[in-house]
């Protein structure tokens, strides 16, 4: 008969179910009175015939109210047979008979957390170390689950580190060794930039433990079919060009007491072929700080980057945020943030996009197998200095604008993943346009979307194709006898990206 565990009918996940191996013979042998029905009972279940075992234990039950260990066979019966609410009380029962019955426990337990009753479900799996050391490791580990389900992130650490150092080598402390590694990662997934992405590891499972270091870069290649975001002249509203786009980030984690410091510093940047005016480089600095025992539930960052357009100084953005996290489950996650950003112009030519913004979001992740879904929604408000290009003429570049996003990512076979996102924005300009033939408030909507496919070829390296569409439609520019210039475009971006991530 194949060796099988206590409790192998709970399909609750991998980290549930790590315990200790039993057949449903062995636990018949140690009934007490050694009856023929529990021993049958036994056999029948290994048969896999679990609903005439429990008619079989039922009746053997009645017959003896005080038996634990045919209260624990009868639960383990029902269990395979989808009677979990039966499961549950015969466990109980098995417990209050038998005190010292640790395989009860411990599949109480399970059937307590599958139910949502952590509380109950780590008293039940922490009363399994003293009676049988051997399942010890397990019970701490699933004990550890039950605390991380109440949010009690501490108290399921220090029980994960118990299930690792009673498992060093074994499968129970690998998971637990992931799992303490997972705490600090579930709320990682910040607002992300578009095009960049975050998954809890293929298959939903938790990723390796965090390393003390982050390094990623990456060189692409792109076509852009319309180089400049806003043409006010119809003649150059479609030139297109192909530009070398370059990504780096490296960053630190370092506790100095309470407290986690993750200094960081980023590159962006891009050359076209001919439209050298265009060019873009960002430089950011940035310093975090994160609970050291609870990084996910709270973070403040400052940041300064410097920005280049052409061959002239850009803008200089300082940035605050703090970013709450407002749920935490494995699979689901939810923070509130809110930013406030300085800027100032670099070069005076820039100085009608000098100001200060704030913005506020809600953001939110959702893991299901090896699908990543994650959406946000942020309200944001810029008081810049705006533009007087002429007397009598005015340009607002101050707003205020609301934008959903929503990016999911799939796994593709063994070594890809697909990846898209969509991304709306309402932006109404604070003061109306003004110019000689009349006046009018701006108000843009723009869509973006994107597409990726990622191929890992080797370890860190991948390689990307890419596409992002850009679709703005303004109401500046909607009467050619009154508008001053066509404000709307349509942009496609193509490309294929090399990436090395450690």
């Amino acid at each position: 008969m194949a060796n099988r565990r206590v409790l192998a009918w709970l399909l609750a996940g991998v980290l549930l179910l790590v315990g200790t191996p039993a057949r449903a013979e062995d636990a018949a042998a140690g009934v007490a009175d050694g009856t023929d029905a529990a021993k049958r009972a036994g056999a029948l279940m290994d048969a896999g015939r679990y609903a005439d075992a429990a008619d079989l234990l039922e009746r053997a039950a009645t017959a003896a109210p005080d038996d634990a260990a045919l209260a624990f066979l009868l639960g383990v019966a029902y269990g395979h047979t989808g009677r979990d609410a039966d499961a549950l009380a015969a466990f109980e029962r098995a417990v209050a008979l038998d005190p010292g019955h640790a395989e009860a426990h411990y599949n109480l337990g399970a059937l307590l957390f599958e139910a949502g009753r952590y509380e109950a479900a780590a008293a039940a799996f922490l009363a399994i170390p003293p009676l049988n050391p051997d399942m010890a490791p397990a019970a701490y580990l699933n004990a550890g689950l039950a605390r991380y389900r109440q949010d009690r992130v501490d108290e399921a650490a220090d029980l994960l580190r118990r299930a690792e150092q009673g498992d060093p080598g074994g499968p129970t402390g690998e998971i637990a060794r992931r799992m303490l590694g997972y705490l600090g990662r579930l709320s990682a997934p910040a607002n992300p930039p578009a095009g960049e992405w975050r998954t809890m590891g293929k298959g939903g499972k938790p990723r390796a433990p965090e390393r003390s270091w982050v390094f990623r870069a990456s060189a692409a290649r792109e076509h852009d079919s319309n180089v400049l975001l806003a043409p006010d002249d119809p003649t150059i509203a479609n030139r297109a060009d192909s530009r070398l786009v370059a990504t780096a980030r490296a960053g630190l984690r370092r506790n100095v007491g309470a407290v986690r410091l993750e200094p960081e510093y980023q590159l962006y940047a891009y050359w076209y072929d001919t439209e050298g005016a265009y060019d873009y480089r960002m430089h950011r600095f940035a310093l975090g700080a994160v609970p050291a025992r609870r990084p996910g539930a709270f973070r403040a960052t400052y940041s300064l980057a410097l920005t280049t357009l052409g061959s002239r100084g850009y803008l200089d953005i300082h940035q605050a945020s703090a970013r709450l996290r407002v749920l935490g489950r494995p699979r689901r996650a939810a923070w509130l943030e809110a930013k406030a950003r300085v800027s100032r112009a670099a070069d005076p030519l820039y100085d009608y996009l000098a100001g200060h913004e704030l913005e506020l979001a809600a953001s939110g992740v959702a893991v299901a197998g090896p699908r990543t879904l994650y959406g946000a929604l942020s309200v944001r408000r810029a008081d810049l200095g705006d533009l007087v290009p002429a007397t009598g003429e005015f340009r607002s570049y101050s707003y205020v604008a609301v934008s959903p996003f929503l990016y999911a990512t799939a796994g593709v076979g063994n070594r890809a993943k697909a990846r898209v996102g969509l991304q709306y924005e309402l932006r109404r300009y604070r003061d109306p346009d003004v110019w000689s033939a009349g006046s009018k408030r701006r108000l843009d909507r723009r869509l973006t979307a994107t597409a990726e496919l990622e191929l890992t070829l080797a370890g860190p390296v991948s390689l990307a194709a890419t596409w992002r569409g850009e679709r703005v439609r303004s109401n500046i520019g909607n009467d050619p006898v009154v508008d001053y210039a066509d404000r709307d475009y349509v942009r496609n971006i193509y490309g294929g990206t090399l990436k090395v991530a450690f």
